[in-house]
């Protein structure tokens, strides 16, 4: 009797999105780590709007494809997913070093899933979704919504979540991986009360998309003043982040409507 030829595993493709604005320090360190690994497609998206040439020049030098486009952060995840070839695609942060990356592990989880999340750093407390079949990416979520400037990443997570098939692949050995970050709120000041501020303004869209992260508003007092007790923040610090995340509450709703209907007319 003639053997039964072995089904062929179908073997995904996936490409690694980089979005950048001005952080060609980061790419020295991240770029050359990184493009060593078993990615099929690298895309670096750059809205440098000093560093342009330094960013190009280093993509060049390591092969990786580079794309400028004067966006945001959010729309050039979008815009790199957009113009990727493969099957999957990974998004990350240019101040993140992958030391690991396991294509074969990758080629028998995407089989099961739409969608994995994990974290970044090697000791990472928050889990989003970084790791997306592109057509689920594109055709069913979407992509990032550019009006939630803040919570972004808790946004795309609870969508992916209701809409598709997620995996949580952190530390089984897909990947590892090296915040290089410094501490913005020590380092850059201006821009942690920028950022806050712009997740502060997120709430009312978060919360009219999921309607259950009200509790979570409401008892993150609750969770500062847990955080003031056993000195894991400076309470200046923590009291000010509340004062923005309540201000911010109010005045969300306004910031809303202002960008839905530029997001109208653009």
């Amino acid at each position: 009797m003639a053997a039964i030829p072995n089904e062929k595993i179908f073997s995904p493709s996936i490409a690694l999105i980089i979005p950048t604005m001005d952080k060609s320090e980061h790419l020295r360190k991240t770029l050359p780590r990184n493009a060593a690994l078993e990615f099929d497609e690298i895309i670096v998206v750059d809205s440098s709007k000093k560093e342009r040439e330094q960013v190009e020049t280093l993509c060049r030098s390591f092969g990786v494809r580079y794309v400028f486009i004067e966006t945001d952060r959010l729309r050039a995840r979008n815009a790199g997913v957009s113009m990727a070839t493969c099957d999957w695609v990974m998004i990350c942060d240019d101040d993140i070093i992958l030391t690991k990356f396991d294509k074969q592990l990758f080629h028998k989880l995407a089989q099961k899933c739409d969608f994995m999340f994990g974290g970044w750093g090697r000791n990472a407390e928050c889990h989003f979704a970084w790791i997306f079949r592109r057509d689920f990416f594109l055709d069913v979520l979407k992509g990032y919504d550019p009006i939630i400037t803040g919570g972004d990443d808790l946004d795309i997570t609870l969508r992916a979540t209701k809409h598709g098939r997620g995996m949580f692949v952190y530390g089984i050995g897909l990947y590892e991986s090296e915040a290089i970050g410094l501490d913005i709120s020590r380092d850059y000041p201006s821009k942690w009360i920028k950022n806050k501020v712009l997740y502060a303004l997120s709430w009312y869209p978060l919360i009219r998309r999921h309607p259950f992260l009200i509790r979570n508003f409401l008892l993150s007092d609750a969770w500062r003043l847990k955080n003031i007790l056993k000195r894991r923040q400076p309470a200046i610090r923590t009291l000010f982040e509340s004062f923005i995340d309540r201000s911010g509450a109010i005045f969300s709703p306004i910031h809303f409507l202002i960008l839905k209907s530029k997001r109208k007319y653009l």
